[in-house]
């Protein structure tokens, strides 16, 4: 199977409580195996992170993402924000913030769009530099939330 074929992407709303209506959605990457059956998503990312492959889950969500947005005119029209989960375990944060530069420029897609949603890290101490990439993203022009 090809990388995109075993994670499906959820959308789930964020609602705004003074209006009840979304304001933004959470993808939220779902793996499944060759059988179309989920698997546990935090078993999957920790695999992913521990082998080094966080960063290619990363741009493979990125990528379904901006994909569905192209494809939903309505989603373009509403101004919509989409948060997509970011790991603190990122192996190559560099490369990491070109594909979501790359992309984004590929789908024709405004940073401004997109919520960089921090994860857990787990065991591990969020390692030194992720302020420096958090900047980067900021610089660009998205927003930075840390997961509940």
């Amino acid at each position: 199977m090809e990388p995109l074929d075993i994670i499906r992407i959820d959308f789930q709303p964020i609602i705004d409580l003074t209006t009840s209506r979304p304001h933004a959605f959470e993808a939220l990457a779902r793996p499944i195996d060759s059988t179309g059956k989920s698997i546990d998503t935090e078993s999957f990312i920790k695999i992913a992170e521990s082998m080094g492959n966080i960063d290619q889950v990363f741009k493979v969500v990125l990528d379904q993402v901006c994909c569905a947005i192209k494809s939903r005119q309505d989603l373009q029209k509403q101004e919509f924000l989409f948060s997509i989960n970011y790991s603190p375990i990122s192996t190559t944060p560099l490369i990491c913030v070109n594909n979501f530069t790359d992309i984004l420029s590929e789908y024709e897609l405004s940073p401004k769009l997109f919520i960089i949603e921090i994860t857990e890290a787990g065991d591990n101490e969020f390692p030194s530099n992720l302020a420096d990439e958090l900047d980067t993203f900021r610089e660009l022009g998205c927003s930075v939330w840390l997961d509940d």
